[in-house]
């Protein structure tokens, strides 16, 4: 056959046609979209330090009315504060409202309708660590059961944030 080439034209490998090729904010969106369902979230963001700059980054985003946050820089010591002021468990930290106004991070604001109900000023987050190096945040908000986060509700997104902190971190 004259016409016919003599090497095949190179094909894509077969498991290249199985999954779409995914960018990083995608890759982050669906971690985070999945952390947030998983745990029982309306809202979350992946919050990261920023090498050049030294601040702090949304660059990840769920929920209602959270888009006007992407790519808002927060300043290091003000993270590093709340990151230190707040209960631990594990890589998991709880910061009330309480402690927040108790701090002078937030205007002291309504008391909490009861002893486990969730505040707005709540905030519930999970370092993200790159070996020693504090690296981010998981944020959470909004439970949809309307509660401050129980312990096993904690040992889950700890669970959440171990398995997948590199991820996070290589997106």
């Amino acid at each position: 056959m004259p016409d016919a080439p003599r090497h095949p034209p190179m094909m894509e490998p077969w498991f290249g046609r199985l999954r779409p090729t995914r960018t990083e904010d995608e890759a982050l969106d669906l971690l985070l979209r999945e952390a947030a369902e998983t745990l029982g979230f309306r809202s979350a963001a992946i919050v990261l330090a920023r090498e050049t700059t030294g601040e702090f980054e949304y660059v990840a985003l769920h929920g209602e009315e959270t888009t006007r946050l992407l790519h808002t820089h927060l300043d290091r010591d003000y993270v590093m504060s709340l990151v230190e002021a707040a209960e631990v468990m594990g890589v998991v930290r709880y910061l009330s409202a309480e402690a927040r106004a108790g701090l002078g991070l937030v205007e002291p604001s309504v008391p909490r309708t009861s002893g486990r109900a969730w505040h707005t000023d709540d905030l519930l987050m999970a370092v993200l660590k790159d070996g020693a190096d504090f690296r981010g945040l998981v944020v959470l908000d909004d439970p949809i059961n309307g509660r401050v986060p129980s312990d096993a509700l904690q040992a889950r997104l700890h669970d959440w944030t171990r398995s997948y902190c590199a991820q996070v971190l290589a997106s």
